[in-house]
C-alpha cells in the first residue's frame, strides 16, 4: 500500500475553495464531499490525493459536488492507493 499525505480541514477547505466553515460542515454532512479517512486527537484527517482528484473530476464536470461523484472518487482513490 502506497502512503497518502493526510490533510486537515483548513487545507480541505482551501482545495474545494470553500469559504465558510458552516457551508463545509453543512456539505459534509450531506454527503456531497469526501469523508475524512482517519483522526488525530481532536483533528479530522482527509486523504490528499481523494480531495485532489475529487476536485479535479468536479472541475471536469462542471464544478459540481454530488454524493455520486464522492463514491466514485473514494473508491477509485482507494483502490489506487492500493494496488501499489
Amino acid at each position: 500500500m502506497s502512503p497518502d499525505f493526510l490533510i486537515d480541514r483548513a487545507k480541505v477547505m482551501g482545495i474545494l475553495d470553500i469559504k465558510s466553515t458552516v457551508k463545509f460542515n453543512a456539505m459534509r454532512d450531506d454527503g456531497v464531499i469526501p469523508p475524512a479517512v482517519g483522526k488525530f486527537k481532536r483533528v479530522h484527517l482527509w486523504s490528499n490525493t481523494i480531495i485532489q482528484e475529487f476536485k479535479k473530476t468536479a472541475d471536469k464536470q462542471g464544478g459540481e459536488y454530488s454524493r455520486d461523484l464522492v463514491a466514485t472518487i473514494c473508491c477509485e482513490g482507494l483502490i489506487r492507493l492500493t494496488e501499489n
